[in-house]
């Protein structure tokens, strides 16, 4: 099973990048793999591309001068993929070396389903530049990340090349950091948060009109689950 993993990117820093794609070089170690950063819009694209070069991996730049899509620059990655199973991350993400192991023998176990990785995010302070410095071993990660909550999260995401074509890619329609962001980011539960940043009461955000989300409907016994590699393989970056 060949594995594509897309980095999504712009204007986060060539030293943070340079950290995300060796951990995710080195998980891929031992596996038929490719990487792809794909930049979209950075004022700058030279740190990128000359990231991607000193790795040897693929690179691609889209000249944009609108806001930040996520789904757009992932999009523009996989369009270069050739792999079975896509799999797409953030410039702040590490992965440690048997993450991607794990992920293909998932894939494999449950053939046809999207798997998504629970995150840990690292404390303020420990950025790419304090990794640098100090090296820590991934012990000393695991007691210092803190375990994200499993809703809204996108920080690794996995499926087979079969079902990204039937869904068309990432929904274009939708952007992330601020811009404009998908409903289901929203709590179906209790307070929540609009795109805009405003709570979202129970008839929706009456800032930015985003519906709120309906209530998740508990699955009867023996009803399918979606499959996800064991917790904790992975941790984000705080900005520098």
């Amino acid at each position: 099973m060949r594995v594509s993993v897309v980095i999504g990117f712009r204007d986060w820093g060539a030293g943070r990048l340079e950290l995300a794609a060796r951990s995710v070089l080195e998980s891929l170690a031992g596996l038929d793999g490719q990487l792809i950063v794909s930049d979209y819009g950075s004022r700058d694209p030279e740190p990128a591309r000359a990231v991607a070069a000193g790795l040897g991996v693929a690179h691609v730049y889209t000249p944009v001068q609108g806001p930040w899509s996520r789904s757009r620059a992932l999009n523009a990655g996989f369009a270069l993929s050739d792999g079975d199973l896509l799999v797409s991350t953030d410039a702040d993400m590490l992965f440690a070396p048997g993450t991607f192991p794990r992920v293909v023998r998932t894939a494999r176990r449950h053939a046809g389903a999207a798997l998504f990785m629970q995150c840990r995010d690292l404390p303020v302070g420990m950025d790419d530049q304090w990794l640098r410095l100090h090296r820590p071993d991934w012990a000393d990660l695991e007691r210092a990340a803190r375990l994200r909550p499993r809703w809204g999260m996108g920080g690794m995401m996995a499926i087979p090349r079969a079902g990204f074509e039937a869904l068309r890619g990432f929904d274009e329609r939708f952007h992330t950091y601020g811009e404009r962001i998908s409903t289901s980011r929203c709590a179906p539960d209790g307070p929540a948060t609009g795109p805009c940043g405003s709570t979202t009461p129970r008839r929706g955000c009456t800032t930015c009109g985003t519906p709120r989300p309906r209530p998740r409907r508990t699955a009867p016994p023996g009803a399918g689950r979606r499959s996800r590699p064991t917790a904790g393989s992975s941790r984000r970056t705080p900005p520098g």
